[in-house]
């Protein structure tokens, strides 16, 4: 063993450019390997915050993950909420929501300017009651009916121009953030809603 490992260590000079080529390879594998673990694990806590066991999505019928959801009408909601079974709320109805994708607001990032699009959905206004953990931290909740805005805490510390009392220019004219909610580390944290109707 001693011959051997001597005779190995000896030669390592005429072999320092393979040598250092197959560490520098082995390295960048790993380090690429630890991204892409530490990515997904920081997805699934993301998303695991968001989930629970009394809750559930519905989706229309051919979503398939991965796709665009396949979207349910405004009617088949109602048909949704004679399922038995159901939470019911504090107003005695089904703790039920339609979600509704909007456009997307651009912004740019504060840390670096980098343009992006920050997500805005409209959602029911009993929202905070199906989703118990998220909290409105600052200002109030939107009005059912007006154009008015909530920021997830995410967006508001990530993006410019995403501050309480912001008016943001849509498509359809302006919207005012009148509020900021925490969605607990969620993925809705960096969303803006209104709502749904």
């Amino acid at each position: 063993i001693v011959s051997v490992v001597g005779m190995n260590t000896r030669a390592m000079r005429s072999r320092a450019a393979q040598s250092l080529v197959i560490v520098v390879g082995m390295a960048a594998v790993v380090a690429v390997a630890l991204s892409i673990f530490s990515m997904s694990a920081g997805l699934l806590q993301m998303t695991e915050r968001t989930t629970s066991p009394d809750r559930m999505a519905i989706a229309g019928l051919g979503s398939e993950v991965g796709a665009p959801p396949v979207p349910i009408q405004r009617d088949h909601l109602s048909i949704i909420a004679d399922t038995p079974g159901l939470k019911i709320g504090s107003d005695g109805k089904p703790l039920l929501y339609g979600n509704v994708g909007g456009p997307s607001y651009p912004t740019h990032k504060k840390e670096n300017g980098v343009d992006v699009y920050v997500g805005f959905q409209g959602v029911g206004a009993n929202i905070m009651e199906v989703r118990p953990e998220i909290k409105i931290i600052e200002g109030r909740m939107f009005t059912p009916g007006l154009r008015e805005i909530i920021a997830g805490k995410g967006a508001v510390e990530r993006f410019e121009g995403i501050t309480l009392g912001q008016e943001l220019r849509m498509q359809d004219g302006p919207w005012t953030i009148v509020g900021i909610f925490d969605a607990a580390g969620g993925t809705s944290d960096y969303l803006l809603w209104t709502d749904a109707d």
